[in-house]
């Protein structure tokens, strides 16, 4: 016979605490506390970042998400090895509800393919030029995929969708995480 038992949640959860919500109460309390670290490619010279460093470029990245039509919902896609951008595109999906859906660094084109073919993604971002060129080759190779731009970490393309997102306001984006809740889907 199986036996279940249950204990009362000791911190119980309410719709306004979300993923992003972690990082943006880290903030607010400490915003000095070092949350990450990224490494330079170039220069090998590792790089500290505030939890209020942080919640800006997260911030920022998601005004350009919502910018290029990503909604509450929306599926975006990451091929990359995990890294501090894909970090930042994560936390900026939770943001505004929008759904992240990782792609291994190691999964073929044709898995990759798959993956888009089911989710449907609005947007993609690549780890390096090899994963860009793969997506830009789904893309370009099923006509029927609703994937209308990739942007690789590599090449500026976190930079890029901060620059989308200066048309966006503060009001917009406020609106946006305000509608987020809980139990919403975050990743696949």
């Amino acid at each position: 016979m199986l036996r279940e038992f249950a204990v009362e949640a000791i911190h119980p959860t309410q719709d306004g605490d979300t993923i992003y919500s972690l990082l943006a109460n880290r903030a607010m309390r400490s915003p000095q506390d070092l949350v990450a670290q990224w490494q330079d490619d170039e220069t090998r010279r590792w790089h500290d970042v505030t939890s209020s460093e942080m919640l800006a470029k997260v911030r920022a990245v998601a005004r350009g998400l919502i910018a290029l039509g990503v909604q509450h919902g929306s599926k975006v896609v990451i091929y990359s090895a995990t890294c501090y951008e894909w970090g930042i595109v994560d936390f900026a999906c939770a943001c505004i509800g929008a759904v992240s859906v990782p792609i291994y660094e190691t999964d073929s084109a044709l898995q990759a393919a798959d993956i888009i073919d089911e989710v449907k993604p609005v947007i993609a971002f690549a780890g390096d030029d090899a994963h860009a060129q793969c997506l830009e080759r789904v893309r370009q190779d099923h006509k029927h995929i609703t994937l209308k731009t990739v942007f690789n970490f590599k090449a500026g393309g976190l930079e890029a969708v901060v620059d989308f997102g200066r048309s966006i306001t503060e009001d917009e984006l406020n609106k946006a995480v305000d509608v987020v809740k809980a139990d919403d889907l975050a990743t696949i």
